[in-house]
């Protein structure tokens, strides 16, 4: 019997920093995405726990776990931290935010 697979939603908020830079998006250490502005994709997976981290420049995100299911979603949302602009350079591996939507 063949296993259902399962999906990750990508979408990169529409923010006005950072406009003209594409993110690149890696799942499980692989890169899967390149987003723009207000962009979105779905990529299949297999069922289970996987590692999802936003990158751009010498910018990144920490990385964000999610567990899907066999035949459902998750929506991970990825924007800049406009709260903490320092961060760009302070914690540039925090700047970038990935959530589980």
């Amino acid at each position: 019997m063949e296993q259902q697979a399962a999906t990750i939603h990508l979408h990169r908020r529409l923010r006005p920093a950072q406009p003209l830079l594409i993110y690149t998006v890696d799942v499980d250490g692989l890169p899967v995405a390149e987003l723009a502005v207000a962009q979105s994709c779905s990529l299949q997976v297999a069922p289970g726990l996987h590692q999802v981290q936003a990158r751009v420049l010498w910018m990144s995100s920490l990385n964000l776990e999610v567990e899907v299911d066999a035949g459902t979603s998750v929506t991970v949302e990825i924007s800049p931290d406009m709260r903490h602009l320092w961060n760009m350079f302070a914690r540039p591996k925090k700047f970038l935010q990935v959530q589980a939507a």
